[in-house]
């Protein structure tokens, strides 16, 4: 049977506003994970991008907090956050990832909500797609887009299985 295997992995020594996994072997699945811990203000538009393509090839349907779906087209990336806060929060992500198929991924992402117990964490569903269907991923980005940065100890994960 076949398991999971640990490719990549980016843990931030100092501040920053990204993670890169580096390169890494071609998988048909992957399993992302990411702990995002902010400092310095808010993080924004944080945009998950494969193979460091950072063109109009993506696009998404998401929801916050289970409100109605939203879609965009023509991204730069599948953004994993799309509330401009000062909120740390984790991210998993799922791809398919065959080489002469588009990418569809199923992220799922939940961020503090704030820092006082009245405060209930925030939720963000989102279903992506990077159109290049000639390449397989063999490495994933996360930027950040607000004022804020990716504090030490920020963290991305890479597992894939054929």
């Amino acid at each position: 049977m076949a398991t999971w295997e640990l490719l990549a992995s980016d843990k931030l020594t100092s501040a920053g506003d990204a993670l890169d996994s580096g390169t890494f072997d071609q998988k048909d699945f992957l399993y992302v994970q990411v702990h995002r811990i902010v400092t310095g203000g808010n993080l924004d538009n944080e945009y998950m991008r494969f193979n460091g393509v950072s063109a109009t090839d993506y696009s998404q349907r998401w929801a916050l907090n289970g409100a109605s779906f939203s879609s965009n087209t023509g991204l730069t990336g599948i953004i994993i956050n799309a509330e401009n806060a000062d909120q740390s929060g984790y991210c998993v992500a799922y791809i398919s990832n065959q080489a002469d198929q588009e990418k569809i991924a199923t992220l799922v992402d939940c961020r503090t909500g704030g820092t006082a117990i009245s405060n209930s964490p925030n939720r963000q569903e989102t279903y992506g797609k990077y159109v290049d269907a000639t390449n397989p991923i063999t490495s994933i980005q996360l930027a950040n887009g607000g004022s804020g940065d990716y504090d030490t100890d920020s963290e991305l994960v890479v597992w894939g299985i054929a």
